[in-house]
């Protein structure tokens, strides 16, 4: 099944690495032999219509480079999800993916993984879906270092910091 749909996509779409650009090897509809490929997702990740689905045109993408469908998500390196150059894409876990997410806009304190309740400053870290208490601090900043360091020991690479 996977090889027909991997065989199906080179048929349907050509991807370009250094742009991140899919285009349409056929015309469909009203869509346009050579015409890029996706629309905007409420999260700006761009994603086509696949067998009646939807489905990330990252995830496309990735499957026409490599030759083979993605087992785990793909994480966009630089944290923009309609940039799909083959440089900006890797393999993640859900931890992994969400650790290089943007700071949540409901976020009051300015910080990633700090949190003020009332007079307490608390940083904490979500790790494979458990929160994980860092400790109290006397700041915001020093409370986002301790963040900071446990992110990048439990994401490395993945670890935003800001």
């Amino acid at each position: 099944m996977i090889d027909d749909l991997l065989s199906r996509l080179d048929k349907m779409f050509a991807y370009d690495p250094q742009t991140g650009i899919v285009t349409r090897r056929i015309a469909r509809g009203n869509r346009a032999k050579g015409s890029i490929v996706g629309s905007v997702s409420t999260h700006g990740h761009l994603n086509v219509s696949i067998d009646g689905g939807m489905t990330g045109v990252h995830r496309v993408a990735w499957a026409l480079y490599y030759g083979h469908w993605p087992d785990r998500d793909i994480d966009h390196k630089n944290g923009v999800p309609s940039d799909n150059r083959i440089c900006n894409l890797r393999l993640a876990t859900v931890s992994e993916n969400l650790a290089n997410s943007k700071m949540y806009a409901s976020n009051t304190s300015g910080f990633r993984g700090v949190r003020v309740q009332g007079r307490q400053i608390i940083a904490r870290v979500r790790v494979r879906g458990k929160l994980l208490y860092l400790g109290q601090f006397n700041s915001k900043e020093a409370a986002h270092e301790a963040y900071q360091k446990a992110a990048k020991y439990h994401f490395g690479e993945f670890a935003r910091g800001h």
